[in-house]
């Protein structure tokens, strides 16, 4: 018997790190899929600060030269040297060289910000967990999901309802933003199924909200939503009603797997042609 039970424990074990690693395979899966699309999030902001350094060179020079004139100044050559600094103040026309100045300098604060923004979501989306779960904010991993799939969200109108009062959660949040993954991109492919890309008709409802000693997230769209005949089979692994080569049939499997090994419930309401609302309730401890 204790032979057997070591054989048991040791195939579960196995089946541990199997699961584990089917969830970062997918996770790094999507990832790929997705690198893309970051690449040129990146770039915009990118080019907007590589944009404004030029002017910015010139103008710095411009006014070095101002400088250069100002501590030539001496008693001896004053007004001769005051009437330079006169004319080239004129010739670099100082007022609107500070203003551009100011301006470009505003600009690449803001390519830099952006940049920092997508670098930050995509750096806590593919954290990596620990076999133990800890305290974290479900809101910051939503915002980095999104954060990722933004070059996927051009067109679609995302509503996001996400309760500032939420408390901490006891999770694996790099899992639960597999899951998030999972369930927005799905909502994407079908919006864009039933109303095309970027017409701006599709709409992502995203929300959190505390209720009893859970947090509930739900995730809507305005997509072509499920076929009753699917409804039941959705969460089985390998099934997809995606064309082949277009998907796993790993996502909603592997999401349900994670939300379980929460204690939590995934569920879904949906109306072939109308749309799917999915929801995941966690218990906070």
């Amino acid at each position: 018997v204790k032979k057997r039970t070591e054989e048991l424990e040791h195939t579960l074990d196995n089946l541990k790190q199997a699961q584990v690693k089917l969830i970062d395979s997918e996770k790094m899966a999507s990832l790929g899929l997705l690198t893309a699309g970051i690449a040129h999030e990146i770039n915009n902001p990118i080019n907007y600060v590589t944009a404004n350094v030029v002017p910015l060179r010139e103008n710095v020079d411009r006014l070095t030269q101002l400088i250069d004139a100002y501590k030539a100044l001496s008693p001896d050559n004053f007004e001769e040297q005051s009437s330079k600094i006169v004319e080239l103040e004129k010739d670099i026309e100082l007022d609107y060289t500070l203003n551009e100045t100011s301006e470009l300098i505003d600009g690449i604060e803001e390519g830099a910000k952006r940049t920092y923004h997508i670098v930050d979501g995509l750096r806590t989306f593919s954290r990596s967990d620990t076999t133990d779960k800890q305290m974290s904010d479900i809101n910051v991993g939503i915002e980095s999901t999104i954060s990722v799939l933004k070059s996927q969200l051009k067109g679609i109108k995302v509503i996001k309802s996400l309760a500032s009062d939420l408390p901490l959660v006891n999770c694996q949040l790099g899992k639960l933003n597999q899951v998030f993954l999972n369930l927005i991109n799905n909502a994407i492919q079908a919006i864009e199924a039933k109303h095309g890309a970027k017409t701006k008709l599709g709409i992502l409802e995203v929300s959190s909200k505390l209720e009893n000693e859970h947090v509930l997230i739900v995730i809507k769209d305005n997509g072509n939503g499920i076929k009753e005949e699917a409804k039941h089979k959705i969460f089985e692994p390998f099934y997809t009603s995606k064309p082949i080569g277009e998907g796993t049939g790993l996502g909603l499997s592997i999401s349900y797997s994670i939300i379980e090994d929460h204690n939590g419930e995934l569920s879904f309401d949906s109306k072939d042609g109308e749309g799917t609302e999915f929801s995941i309730k966690l218990p906070i401890n």
